[in-house]
């Protein structure tokens, strides 16, 4: 349940799990989806922008390299997707600032997270 918090991700929507080894496998599962889904979302272009931006934020945190990329290839309407999932802080700094500035400069911290989420 604190994965599930922290990652914004629930899990138990896309599917049951009652023990550790169960949500181990949806765990992996859901983050080796992530990144076809960030992408098939931005692509799929029958979804307005609302649209896109929920099916975004519901791939909860380790979905925003991903978006970030796809940000990067022009896709500027999804700066809303990265501020719903971020908390309220992070979207409070970027209130006082360029929102794409200051995204391109997170990108490098959050190698990491995309690094753990192709590693499962």
């Amino acid at each position: 349940m604190a994965a599930e918090k922290i990652s914004k991700v629930d899990l138990k929507r896309r599917g049951a799990w009652e023990t550790g080894n169960e949500f181990s496998l949806q765990w992996k599962k859901q983050l080796s989806l992530t990144p076809g889904k960030v992408h098939e979302t931005v692509s799929f272009n029958k979804l307005s922008d609302e649209e896109k931006i929920k099916a975004l934020v519901d791939l909860g945190v380790p979905a925003i390299p991903f978006i970030l990329d796809e940000m990067d290839e022009g896709n500027k309407e999804l700066i809303p997707a990265v501020q719903i999932i971020l908390d309220e802080d992070r979207v409070n700094q970027m209130a006082s600032h360029d929102e794409v500035e200051w995204l391109k400069g997170k990108k490098d911290e959050l190698q990491e997270l995309k690094a753990y989420v192709f590693t499962k």
